[in-house]
């Protein structure tokens, strides 16, 4: 016998699969027309990494200039409830490009760019099937199988935080001469890595860096990325 709480988690879930069910089936089902036609209408979707809804000039944050997300806005459809279907790169994107939740991709972590067994049509192998050429420019960071439909050859690139050690001093570097600190609170500390000391971040006791409240910094090599 459910309990309450376990039949409302039950339900949603049913409701979320249903939904992405049904929006995989119409997706699919309206580009047959396109790709009985002799010509294709042009389809380009961009995707960003890591966004946050906010950090966009159309959300309302006049700190961010972004002039051409903003025209692409003020011309299509925003919407304020969109969730991902996981907070890691790799699984968000194959549950993009598939339609389908992590649950049944089998994708659950970044490592599984390499490993998964994740075998579901893509968008764009639908695509392809119609008629279409299909290539993708920047980071793929999915399942590496599923770029194999693409025109252009992948490349391959720098893995896991690779990138991360290449830029984090120039960016560090960048913020310090750039970024004026403000005055720490009671029981904050400025983080040491991507803002260069800069941010203050408020701490709690499970915090490593909990022990450095006292002095009012952490150690620069503590904070380090290596």
């Amino acid at each position: 016998m459910l309990n309450k709480t376990d039949a409302m988690n039950y339900i949603n879930t049913r409701i979320i699969k249903s939904i992405a069910f049904l929006a995989t089936a119409i997706f699919c089902t309206s580009f047959v027309s396109f790709g009985q036609a002799v010509e294709h209408p042009n389809i380009l979707i961009i995707m960003t990494d890591q966004q946050a809804w906010d950090a966009v000039g159309y959300s309302g944050n006049e700190a961010i200039i972004t002039p051409n997300l903003d025209r692409l806005a003020s011309q299509g459809v925003n919407f304020s409830h969109a969730v991902t279907p996981c907070p890691v790169c790799v699984p968000a994107r194959t549950s993009m490009l598939t339609g389908r939740l992590t649950e049944t991709t089998t994708i659950r972590d970044n490592r599984d760019a390499k490993t998964g067994d994740c075998y579901y049509p893509t968008y764009d192998e639908i695509l392809v099937k119609r008629g279409y050429t299909s290539e993708y420019c920047g980071k793929f960071h999915g399942p590496e199988h599923m770029a194999r439909v693409y025109m252009n050859p992948p490349v391959e690139g720098m893995t896991g935080t690779e990138p991360i050690i290449h830029w984090e001093p120039l960016y560090v570097k960048y913020v310090k001469e750039s970024i004026n600190k403000r005055p720490l609170q009671p029981g904050e500390l400025y983080e040491t890595t991507f803002y260069g000391g800069t941010i203050p971040y408020k701490l709690d006791p499970t915090d490593r860096y909990y022990k450095y409240l006292p002095e009012s910094e952490i150690p620069e090599e503590e904070g380090a990325i290596g």
